[in-house]
């Protein structure tokens, strides 16, 4: 039974295993690789009708088949000739479609298919009316394909391409050759059809390849030709650019590119450049690891304020740079501009120093000392973390004004500032608070240790020697210390504010801590 049925569709396919094979490679392979081409409409319409030919083929094979699945069923002795003429009218309308679509004119489309398809068609049942009508309806699907084909081979022959014109005149010869084959065929000149369209089929697959290959060449080579000047005129951009412009590997920071600007802005030259790696320009290195961060997650910075350095000569400045990420050569790079800023961000600080730092002793002033004594007091209450806070000022100031004048008083804060700076430790926070009077913050420090580093900064105050117009006087200060876990700044420097207070009622030039002075009514009804 397998042996009759694979005999039955050897038998039925012999006579279309030519024209079939060869449809449906030339159909594949036009729509493999025209699809995206310059005439990729035309190449459609062409692909589409080896579809319609390869399909018509199809069904005729199919049809002796159907009675050994479905005995009952009938088929019209008409079927395979009209499936012949309709499919072959739609193959041929096609064709004409893409002839006419290569030859620009406006009219052609689908609807012009369509319609050209009917027309077709209709030849044929006018054809079928007439007496004797059968050889004459057998040979008009060959017609229509000889038509067609001529018409395509034509349009690739008068078309004008310019550089592609040889490439598409090879395709329009293997229309030619399909199409003489075809008229033999009808003529009857040739005794075998299955060579015949095996080899014309096979001489327009080869001629087709052959000018896809020149296209694809050709677009290499045009294409390669746009990216080389692309590239000269990027690399012209950069050249002539007003801003720094580095360029760098992501993968490793070596330097690619640095332009004119670049080069007299950091003071090297191109061939130093492989000495040198991106990240050797910035001062703090985990900066360049932010910005790379940065960059992997955004693609692109456009303001990125960091300081850097010249390489050779260390000198640090201010930029504000932008950066993306580009594919220069192949490979995946940081395109980097720059600006100076050195002298806004200079104007900043000072700025910045003038708004919280006292102009004469360069102490904080005392708006910047609550601010930051605030903090602290939310730290050390948070973590029960010590502290202490100590109020000072100068003894008998007002007689050192009096006597040698208020240049001499300017002197006596500035040293005593100096001292201060001198003996307390970075950590600390001291501010010149009013006048004469000093304020200093001091975290993780027990009421105990706070009054050891008060004596210690007494003491060395005692033993200066101030210059005053070539007279040496000495200063000595008075001390109150505060401290307790609570947040309330106002109420710390009350307190100790307090103690200093005593330490001038006692002799001056000592130090008093808070929780040592006897208890009042005020102050008990405080710590209850």
């Amino acid at each position: 039974m397998n042996t009759e049925l694979f005999s039955l569709i050897l038998d039925s396919l012999n006579p279309y295993i030519a024209e079939l094979a060869g449809a449906a490679i030339v159909a594949s392979m036009i729509s493999l690789f025209y699809a995206r081409g310059t005439q990729k409409i035309v190449f459609n319409y062409l692909s589409a009708g080896f579809w319609m030919i390869t399909c018509k083929d199809l069904a005729l094979v199919a049809l002796p088949i159907m009675p050994r699945f479905f005995p009952t069923w009938f088929m019209p002795p008409d079927l395979p000739l009209w499936i012949t003429v309709c499919s072959s009218a739609l193959a041929a309308s096609f064709f004409l479609t893409a002839a006419v679509k290569n030859l620009k004119f406006i009219f052609s489309g689908v609807l012009f298919s369509g319609v050209l398809s009917l027309i077709l068609i209709g030849i044929a049942y006018i054809v079928h009316q007439f007496p004797e009508e059968t050889p004459l309806l057998n040979d008009l699907p060959k017609v229509y394909l000889i038509v067609s084909f001529a018409a395509i081979a034509l349009s690739f022959y008068v078309g004008r391409r310019s550089t592609q014109q040889m490439s598409v005149r090879a395709v329009g010869t293997g229309f030619v050759i399909l199409a003489v084959s075809y008229t033999y065929i009808l003529w009857g000149f040739i005794q075998n059809d299955i060579v015949w369209l095996s080899g014309s089929y096979a001489a327009l697959l080869f001629l087709s390849l052959a000018s896809q290959i020149s296209f694809m060449n050709l677009y290499s080579l045009t294409l390669e030709q746009a990216l080389s000047l692309e590239k000269r005129r990027q690399t012209q951009i950069w050249e002539v650019s007003p801003f720094p412009i580095i360029i760098s590997k992501l993968r490793d920071d070596t330097i690619i590119y640095i332009n004119p600007v670049a080069q007299k802005f950091f003071d090297i030259q191109p061939w130093e450049l492989n000495a040198f790696h991106f990240s050797d320009y910035f001062v703090v290195k985990q900066k360049r690891e932010e910005l790379t961060q940065y960059i992997r997650n955004e693609g692109i910075i456009n303001s990125f304020e960091v300081q850097m350095k010249h390489p050779k000569r260390n000198e640090i400045v201010w930029i504000d740079l932008s950066t993306r990420v580009i594919d220069l050569d192949e490979e995946i790079a940081l395109y980097t501009t720059f600006k100076d800023i050195t002298l806004r961000k200079d104007e900043e600080l000072k700025l910045a120093e003038q708004a919280t730092t006292d102009p004469l002793t360069q102490l904080y002033n005392r708006r910047q000392f609550e601010v930051m004594a605030t903090q602290q007091l939310t730290l050390a209450a948070r973590h029960q973390i010590p502290f202490c806070l100590f109020m000072l000022d100068i003894d008998h100031f007002k007689q050192v004004n009096d006597t040698y004048g208020h240049d001499a008083g300017d002197t006596v804060l500035k040293k005593l500032a100096s001292t201060i700076q001198t003996t307390m430790r970075k950590s600390d926070i001291s501010a010149r608070y009013g006048g004469e009077e000093f304020v200093i913050f001091l975290p993780h420090t027990s009421p105990e240790q706070g009054k050891n580093a008060a004596e210690h900064l007494r003491r060395d105050v005692e033993r200066l020697e101030i210059d005053i117009n070539g007279k040496q006087i000495a200063i000595t200060i008075s001390l109150g210390i505060s401290s307790g876990m609570t947040t309330d700044l106002a109420g710390l420097i009350k307190e100790a504010d307090i103690a200093l207070y005593h330490s001038k009622e006692n002799g001056r030039n000592q130090t008093t801590l808070y929780e040592d002075l006897p208890l009042t009514p005020d102050r008990e009804e405080k710590e209850k």
